[in-house]
């Protein structure tokens, strides 16, 4: 079995601060574009003369807004997981080595978290923005059509899992790996959800969010889709890094993404293993070699060697 060895990276401070304001400075280019030019965005908030408001005001509500559904994101999976193993007795978690939990988040776990949670305040902005001015993109009730829901759903995973798996599987590359990767598979046995998911480097995390900007821009659709899109892959993306043992037949298996933390080399798939198969990186499941239980005769010995003579 491969195991990732403790990241270097963590070491590079200035490596970490150079990639996060890079991707702090894009983001805020690419949201500065779209200000320049005149949409048909018309928030509740607006309360200027001139009809315009500041920039910093849509960020404050959008940054609290995606705070709050970020934390309800990581509660309704948690409390999900949690009820499901309540109520069916009889279902049974994928089995982990405790060995290999990464039982405490560190500071540098605790940064990246943080830091991933504003990417995404500046990406969902951004999205917003890009999609009003998508001509592609349908915003009426009366716009509805099964091509620009359901049909481009399926298009919108296929497609981001094409972008998100190749991504992955040059992230393995072993230069990439050690500087931005590497962190990510210190935890081999993932089970705090949406936490896990998003404990990546913010330079892993801000490609990844801009994928899905990518697909909406290929993909002809309506605005509920991008939001069903948005909502379904992170409640899937966050049961990626739990134990429950959920499959959707043909499309999705929580054991594949298991397998990829446990043998890094494959499975690079965020939801579908279809472009895995095509590229020959796929790994089947197979359960963690678990820590032998000692039996009741070492215990009883066990017990004895350390009674006071």
């Amino acid at each position: 079995m491969v195991v990732a060895p403790p990241s270097k990276a963590l070491d590079a401070p200035n490596l970490l601060a150079a990639a996060t304001m890079a991707g702090f400075l894009y983001v805020v280019r690419l949201v500065a574009e779209i200000e320049r030019q005149q949409t048909a965005w018309s928030p509740f908030w607006r309360d200027t003369a001139d009809g315009r408001e500041p920039i910093y005001r849509r960020m404050v509500v959008f940054g609290s807004l995606i705070a709050l559904g970020m934390e309800a994101l990581q509660h309704i999976v948690e409390q999900g997981v949690n009820f499901h193993f309540r109520r069916k007795k009889e279902s049974v978690p994928l089995p982990h080595n405790p060995n290999q939990h990464l039982d405490e988040l560190a500071t540098i776990d605790k940064v990246f978290i943080g830091c991933n949670k504003l990417l995404t305040v500046f990406f969902v902005y951004h999205l917003t923005q890009a999609s009003l001015l998508f001509p592609h993109v349908k915003w009426g009730l009366d716009e509805f059509t099964f091509m620009n829901t359901g049909g481009a759903l399926i298009l919108f995973f296929f497609i981001y899992d094409f972008g998100y798996a190749t991504f992955h599987w040059i992230l393995h590359w072993p230069s990439l790996y050690r500087l931005v990767h590497m962190h990510h598979h210190r935890q081999i046995s993932p089970t705090r959800g949406n936490y896990d998911a998003i404990n990546v480097h913010p330079f892993e995390f801000l490609v990844g969010e801009y994928n899905h900007l990518f697909v909406v821009w290929l993909v002809p659709c309506h605005a509920a889709t991008i939001l069903s899109f948005l909502i379904f892959g992170g409640v899937l993306a966050s049961l990626n890094h739990t134990r429950l043992d959920l499959q959707i037949p043909g499309f999705y298996d929580v054991r594949n993404h298991d397998v990829h933390h446990r043998w890094p080399r494959s499975n690079y798939g965020q939801y579908t293993m279809f472009w895995d198969r095509v590229f020959g990186w796929y790994r089947d499941y197979a359960p963690p070699h678990l820590p032998k239980k000692p039996s009741s005769n070492q215990l009883s010995a066990e017990s004895s060697k350390a009674k006071v003579p």
